[in-house]
């Protein structure tokens, strides 16, 4: 479980301890089959005092309060391509591979490990699967002002997505830019392309010019684009102004 590489060879091991490569193998997984036994006490989710402990710390550490870990995912790449499939598991670096959603404590303890996902799976669809992503009830100290502001801080990420549906449905071009790039200015020239595209939805925009895209969104989504009410507003700027006088007070603001 160390190494990787020939290291983690079979035979290797078994040459070592005299051993056959059988034996490995049978050895391995029963040690790994007694490990798993842990799995439910060591990979926990923290109870409501812990939470509680948890984001006190991390108001003292980093001036977020009520903080209770961090999440991040990353794929896990295999050796040698899958030989059921492949192509299900051939992720945005090139690899083949799983995906894994980690979520951790602030003294970087694993709380939640959520698999099952090839390494095609984008990270927000391995969230959505999370059981905390799920039953938040179960596992966060909610109350209606936090759904609230969560609610409108999703909300005003809408905007952002939709207007790259719309740029891509405008200039086509944008979904897959078919040149090739031999040289720096061959970069250039297709960063001017996607920034001319740019200018030129703007443009349209202010004439008025309605995109297929645009004319096809339901008016339920119109919501999203309504100013935030003055109460949610007043949450987001108390929220920055203590991490930045958390910064100041700990010299870590750089002005």
């Amino acid at each position: 479980m160390g190494h990787y590489g020939n290291g983690a060879s079979v035979i290797l091991v078994a040459q070592r301890f005299g051993v056959s490569p059988g034996t490995v193998v049978n050895a391995t997984r029963r040690v790994l089959s007694t490990i798993l036994r842990w799995e439910a006490d060591e990979i926990r989710w923290p109870t409501a005092a812990e939470r509680e402990s948890s984001g006190r710390a991390s108001a003292e550490r980093y001036g977020f309060r009520g903080f209770i870990g961090a999440v991040d995912g990353t794929t896990i790449p295999f050796a040698y391509a899958p030989s059921v499939d492949p192509w299900c598991y051939f992720d945005r670096h090139r690899h083949y591979s799983v995906n894994a959603l980690v979520v951790c404590d602030w003294d970087l303890r694993i709380i939640s490990l959520v698999q099952g996902f090839t390494g095609a799976a984008p990270d927000t669809v391995v969230k959505a699967a999370a059981p905390w992503h799920k039953f938040p009830h179960r596992y966060f100290s909610l109350i209606r002002r936090n759904r609230n502001y969560n609610y409108q801080h999703a909300r005003r990420r809408i905007p952002a997505e939709k207007v790259i549906g719309v740029l891509k449905g405008r200039f086509a071009s944008l979904r897959e830019l078919r040149a090739a790039v031999a040289t720096e200015k061959d970069f250039t020239r297709l960063m001017e392309w996607v920034a001319g595209c740019a200018v030129l939805h703007n443009v349209c925009m202010r004439l008025g010019v309605n995109s297929p895209e645009t004319l096809a969104t339901p008016d339920s989504a119109n919501d999203s684009q309504q100013p935030l009410p003055a109460n949610a507003v007043a949450a987001r700027i108390q929220v920055q102004s203590q991490v930045l006088q958390f910064m100041i007070a700990h010299g870590m603001y750089h002005g």
